[in-house]
């Protein structure tokens, strides 16, 4: 906007009566409306209303509700994303980097143990700040940023658990199948722990590096548990929850 109100002002210097330049308007003026509509489409607040629904309320929800949700029509929409797939695409590509980036930093750490921990750390941190970048791995975007980059972080993954059970760190029975169950396992400790969930999820994770390691890994302490009383009203909480 402001690189183009710039330009407009470029092309009325020095004349005695200010005139418009192509598409920019008289000064004052209402945009036209075509004009606002091709702004509209292009607006960046669509994926990041998307995501803040989706993440809400999960992938499911209608294209309907995301147009409320970003303040556009459905037809708006629609002329910028033809598809959900599309949709989903671009609100999520910035999470997929960051993942795309942990793999990448993980499976070349020298230190092979230490880049399979930080991945597995890495990634119940992303599902702890996100609940739908999981589910959102596990979909294919066709001719998509997030289908790219999904799959050289797949290829990734394997990498960092290959190199850490050859060095002698990592069971030889764990796979990527084992990788998968941590993250429920994580997503239902983060639902039910309430206000100790981060505490709750850092002890979780450990124990499960832990349950992994050969006895040579170099393994890092678990982090302290919540309190019972925390955990006891947390719990509380959860079965008032269901009963209400």
């Amino acid at each position: 906007m402001l690189a183009a109100a710039a330009g407009c002002r470029a092309r009325t210097s020095g004349n005695t009566q200010a005139t418009a330049a192509p598409g920019c308007g008289a000064v004052g003026a209402r945009p036209r409306r075509g004009a606002a509509r091709r702004r509209g489409t292009q607006s960046p607040t669509h994926p990041a209303a998307a995501r803040r629904l989706l993440s809400r309320e999960g992938l499911g929800v209608p294209m309907t509700a995301i147009a409320r949700e970003a303040g556009v029509g459905n037809t708006t929409l629609f002329r910028r994303f033809g598809m959900r797939e599309q949709l989903i695409d671009a609100a999520f590509t910035d999470r997929v980097e960051t993942h795309h980036s942990l793999v990448a930093a993980c499976s070349d750490d020298p230190d092979t143990w230490q880049g399979f921990a930080d991945y597995v750390r890495g990634l119940s941190a992303l599902r702890a700040a996100d609940p739908t970048f999981v589910e959102v791995l596990t979909m294919t975007f066709p001719g998509g940023v997030v289908e790219t980059r999904r799959a050289e972080a797949a290829r990734g993954a394997l990498r960092t658990i290959s190199r850490a059970r050859e060095a002698g760190y990592l069971r030889q029975n764990f796979d990527d199948r084992d990788l998968t169950l941590i993250l429920p396992a994580n997503s239902g400790t983060l639902r039910a722990s309430g206000a100790t969930a981060p505490k709750a999820s850092h002890r979780l994770v450990a124990q499960l590096l832990r349950a992994y390691a050969t006895a040579d890994a170099p393994v890092e302490p678990v982090p302290e548990a919540p309190q019972r009383t925390e955990l006891y009203h947390t719990m509380i909480g959860v079965i008032r929850s269901r009963t209400a």
